[in-house]
Parts: structure tokens; C-alpha cells; sequence
């Protein structure tokens, strides 16, 4: 009984020292941005978005490509053939067009990359919602409800000029919420019912299980059960919330116009806030465990990534003028940048750095037979085993050195030849597999170069000497 004891309490030692594999967190401070595709196109109306795991592009002329992250290629989905209009809407891996100067629509399916209908002579005033079955759409001050498959209206409600914010899906119905009013449409009997605002909304709405959240114009943050027409709670705010709130993890983010973002819990008490350097730009964009904030200016603009478990804020400043809104993707923003030169739109993306970085000192003159250092610096990178070559203006391998976990990222060189050379890195660790990255560098014969200015300047001096003699006999 007592070894059985005593191998229990071995094992559970055991266990409780082995090492948990380890991971990078989803943003760290060394971050950086790369541009993956530059559009050389003279159309520049371009419009880029996210459907399950994939970036779609869409110009003006009617075409939609995808774009391929590991090859950084086009794939080409379709060809309308027609000049559409510049307002695009996106829902439930849909997209409808509008034919430019026209009331012809057509809805594209990104999962069957085709157009499946086309509708036609239909005034559309501002699109709200899609599925399977209905298209819902506001005309002049109408709601209307149009029934795909059977190609008719099936419902229309005079609005009286309401503003209507956004809609989401929930058990069978459709939610809306205007500035008066919230609206349940349940798609089975075509019914529609409709709650009176008790404050009118400034915002659209959150929805999490049987509540929404939505900002109200008494500068309010309000919990709303739905299902019974009932008011949870109410926080007051600094400002008016314009923009609707979002979720990660258990916390309800809020941004109101007074450039602070909030975290709150689902009982309405506060987390977690902070202040903003500037005005906020874009709605906060929801990562896995960060919330990433676009401030001003529009030209190379702050970004700010919140974690919200740890309460740590990483700034990046982007040097670009940003020309799309951005997306998140598998732990990256993707956006449509230009620079203020060069008007070309390219692809950018941000995230976390996965590479080596290179210091070799002496920073700048680098003595013929003398040691250079260099210092290796793995970014985000787990395990990894660098395998360093450094070569000669011909490619030729004058050193090499491999580098495997926990051993010493430093190691000296000592040249016997000036001229220029390269340091190549290949790297290969558990999360980033097999890449490279290089770094050239000068290698100066010292000795070669005084003896040359100290020539040049015995022989300027003999020179003065003689000009001197010949200017005193004459």
C-alpha cells in the first residue's frame, strides 16, 4: 500500500512538471506588415472581402477573384461582364450587385461561385438582409420582404422614414432593429411582429442568446430581452454610442464617440476600459483573444491591439493609406492599402513577425581580419534550428554553422578577404516551417586604404612643393 502511495505521488510530480507545448500568442510586440499583391490595374474601385477561410476581391467591372495567402495569386471565381455599381452587399457568403444606371440585381453565391438569381425591375433602396429564401429591403419608406423562390413580395410594412441599423438570424427568424422599433419576422408563417423602443436606438445591435445589446440616444448602453419585451439593464455612457457593440470571450466591448474602448461583463459591470491616442477610424475588428483598433490619421494610421485576459495594449503604427475595411483571418488583418506616392492598391497584411533578425557589429566599417559579430534574434518562432551560410560576392560558402534549440544565437567570423558578402539564414522550427532570410554586408581592407590616402596625400604634397618652386622663379 505505501509504494502504491508513493508511485501515485512520483506520477502526479511527474505530470504536474511536464512541459505544456508551447504557442505564440495571437499579437506580441514583434509585429509586422507585408504586402502580399500589388494590383496593377487602372480600375482602383475595388472592394475586398472575407467568405469562410478566404479573401474575395471585387472591382467595378463586374469580376470576383480569390485570392490564394500561401501562393499569393488570383484565382478568378466569375465575369459578370457589366459595369456594376460601387455599393456592394455581402451576407451569408452572398453577394448582390447591382447593375450600374439599373434596377437589375444579381445575387452571387460564393460557395457555388455563380450567379443563382437575377432580379429584376425592383427598387432597392438600402439592402438588409439575405438567405436562402428571402431578400429584405428598404424602399423609400417601406420594409419589404421578397420571397426568392417564389419571385414576389410577400410583405411590405410603411416605416414612416425609420432608420434601420442591422439584422441577424435567430431560431428560424429574421431580428431588426431601427431607430424606434425592433422587428421579429419568423420565416415559417411569414410573420412579423413588432416591439416599440421604449428609447430609441443610435446603433446597431448585439445579439447573445434571447438578448441584444444596442446603444440608445440617451447615451445609454441597454440589455434588451427580446423574447419578453423587457429592459435587463441600462449603463449610462460618456457619449453616444453610433456603431454596434461587439463580443469576445464573456465581455460586451463598447466604443462611443468618446475615443475609450469599455469591457463589460454580462451583468453591465465594467471590466476593463482605456483610452484611445485619437479618433477612432474603423469599428473595433474581433480577433481570437485580441480587439484591434484603427485610429487616426487616415495616412499612416495607429493600431491598437487590446488583450483583454492579460489587459495589454501593442501599438503598431501603419505607413499607409488605408482603402479598404480591414479583415481578420487566421490571426492576421488583411486591408487594401496604397501609399501617398505611389497610387497602386496592394494587399496588406498585418500580424505578428515570424522571421530572424540580424545584427552584425561593427554596425558599419567591417576590418579585413578582424572578428564581426553576429547576433541572431528569432522572432515568434518555436524551436526553431538555423542552418548559416555566409557567401562571397560569388556565391561561393566561405563559412557555415548550424545553430538547434537552446545552443547560443551569437557566433564570430573573421574574414580573409574584403569584398561583399551575404549572410543566409534557413530556418526551420515547429510553427514556421523551412524559409529563409539573408542580409548583406561590406568587408573593408583597412590598411589598403590609408596606404592608398596616405600615397594621394605624399603625392598632392610634392605637387604644392613643385607648383610652389616654379611660381617663385618666375
Amino acid at each position: 500500500m505505501r509504494k502504491i502511495i508513493i508511485i501515485s505521488i512520483i506520477l502526479l510530480l511527474f505530470l504536474s512538471c511536464k512541459k505544456k507545448p508551447k504557442t505564440i500568442p495571437e499579437i506580441t510586440s514583434a509585429l509586422n506588415d507585408k504586402k502580399l499583391y500589388e494590383i496593377k490595374d487602372n480600375n482602383k474601385n475595388f472592394k475586398l472581402l472575407k467568405s469562410n477561410s478566404n479573401l474575395i476581391l471585387l472591382n467595378s467591372n463586374g469580376e470576383i477573384f480569390k485570392f490564394n495567402i500561401d501562393k499569393n495569386i488570383f484565382d478568378s471565381l466569375y465575369k459578370i461582364n457589366t459595369k456594376i455599381d460601387s455599393k456592394i452587399f455581402n451576407q451569408n457568403n452572398k453577394i448582390i450587385f447591382n447593375e450600374l444606371n439599373s434596377n437589375i440585381y444579381m445575387i452571387f453565391d460564393l460557395n457555388k461561385n455563380k450567379i443563382i438569381k437575377t432580379i429584376k425591375n425592383i427598387k432597392i433602396d438600402n439592402l438588409i438582409e439575405i438567405d436562402k429564401e428571402y431578400l429584405i429591403f428598404l424602399r423609400e419608406k417601406e420594409l419589404v420582404f421578397y420571397n426568392l423562390k417564389k419571385n414576389k413580395i410577400i410583405k411590405k410594412l410603411n416605416t414612416k422614414g425609420e432608420i434601420f441599423y442591422n439584422s441577424k438570424y435567430n431560431d428560424n427568424s429574421v431580428l431588426l432593429l431601427s431607430s424606434k422599433k425592433f422587428y421579429i419576422f419568423n420565416k415559417k408563417n411569414n410573420n412579423l411582429k413588432t416591439l416599440k423602443l421604449k428609447d430609441r436606438a443610435s446603433s446597431g445591435f448585439l445579439l447573445e442568446g434571447d438578448c441584444i445589446y444596442y446603444g440608445s440616444e440617451k447615451r445609454e448602453l441597454i440589455k434588451f430581452k427580446y423574447k419578453k419585451n423587457k429592459i435587463k439593464w441600462k449603463l449610462k455612457l460618456s457619449k453616444v454610442l453610433t456603431i454596434e457593440p461587439k463580443k469576445i470571450g464573456k465581455y460586451i466591448i463598447v466604443t462611443p464617440e468618446d475615443n475609450n474602448i469599455y469591457f463589460f461583463n454580462k451583468n453591465g459591470n465594467l471590466y476593463w476600459w482605456e483610452k484611445f491616442d485619437s479618433t477612432r477610424l474603423k469599428s473595433p475588428i474581433i480577433m481570437k483573444k485580441n480587439v484591434c483598433v484603427f485610429l487616426m490619421p487616415a495616412y499612416s494610421p495607429n493600431l491598437k491591439f487590446y488583450d483583454f485576459k492579460n489587459k495589454n495594449i501593442i501599438t503598431y503604427k501603419l505607413n499607409y493609406i488605408i482603402k479598404s475595411n480591414p479583415i481578420y483571418l487566421n490571426n492576421s488583418i488583411y486591408i487594401l492599402v496604397c501609399e501617398e506616392k505611389n497610387k497602386e492598391i496592394s494587399i496588406l497584411k498585418i500580424g505578428n513577425k515570424y522571421n530572424v533578425d540580424i545584427k552584425i557589429t561593427p554596425e558599419f566599417l567591417k576590418p579585413l581580419g578582424k572578428s564581426i559579430k553576429f547576433d541572431l534574434q528569432p522572432n515568434n518562432l518555436i524551436e526553431p534550428e538555423l542552418k548559416i551560410n555566409i557567401l562571397d560576392k560569388s556565391k561561393n560558402k566561405v563559412f557555415e554553422k548550424l545553430i538547434k534549440n537552446r545552443e547560443s544565437l551569437s557566433f564570430v567570423w573573421i574574414p580573409d578577404k574584403p569584398g561583399t558578402y551575404t549572410v543566409v539564414i534557413k530556418v526551420n522550427s515547429k510553427n514556421q516551417k523551412k524559409f529563409e532570410v539573408e542580409q548583406n554586408f561590406n568587408v573593408v581592407d583597412l590598411d589598403k586604404i590609408l596606404r592608398e590616402y596616405l600615397f594621394k596625400l605624399q603625392k598632392g604634397c610634392k605637387l604644392d612643393l613643385i607648383n610652389n618652386g616654379v611660381k617663385k622663379n618666375n
